[in-house]
């Protein structure tokens, strides 16, 4: 199936090889001017495997997150860190910060970020220029990707991959009442013939 993008909420560009947050305005509660969070969601389903893409901050302060299902998500710029893994709940509105580094402020935003996520079964863990700065436990439900930004500057994101795993499928027979007394008499056979043929040789 080809990869698709939908820009669901905000402003944004959708391009061959980049994706980009456009810094727009929009209004609190209050009727204060503030700047507009952007959602883009994706037709890929992803579960377990590996993730990567190169990210630009324009501003210090800007904000981008990869939900990789409606719980958990990978962020930069969140949280009190630069470089983060994250729970949140849309019943109770409170998120969890599972792991982190970096204080936020402390980044560069004129320098291009190489990213990586993997995952492997409830084991999670961010690359950032392939070091390790995010690493928790974690049980994915599999979900479609999503996007979000929120910035006063322009952030792109580049060179955006995706490789599933497949699921390992471990298999339980049930043997019949039948097949297992079957079993039981040709094991007892075989032991009363290596007794002869023991004794033979002796």
């Amino acid at each position: 199936m080809k990869e698709s993008w939908l820009i669901t909420s905000g402003q944004g560009e959708i391009l061959p090889n980049e994706i980009k947050y456009i810094p727009h305005k929009t209004k609190n509660e209050m009727g204060q001017e503030i700047n507009g969070v952007t959602f883009i969601s994706s037709n890929i389903y992803f579960k377990e495997g590996e993730i990567t893409f190169k990210v630009k901050l324009g501003d210090i302060w800007g904000m981008c997150c990869i939900y990789l299902d409606q719980s958990l998500s990978i962020f930069m710029n969140c949280y009190g860190k630069v470089f983060g893994i994250s729970t949140s709940s849309n019943e109770t509105k409170k998120w969890e910060l599972l792991s982190g580094s970096v204080d936020i402020g402390q980044i560069d935003i004129d320098k291009e970020y190489s990213m990586k996520i993997l995952t492997r079964g409830s084991h999670v863990v961010l690359y950032v220029n392939d070091i390790i700065a995010a690493d928790t436990t974690y049980q994915l439900k599999g979900d479609q990707l999503v996007l979000s930004f929120l910035s006063s500057k322009e952030i792109s994101i580049k060179d955006f991959n995706v490789k599933s795993n497949n699921p390992e499928a471990f298999v339980i027979m049930q043997f019949s009442d039948e097949y297992n007394d079957l079993y039981n008499e040709l094991t007892l056979l075989q032991r009363y013939y290596d007794g002869f043929i023991f004794l033979n040789i002796v």
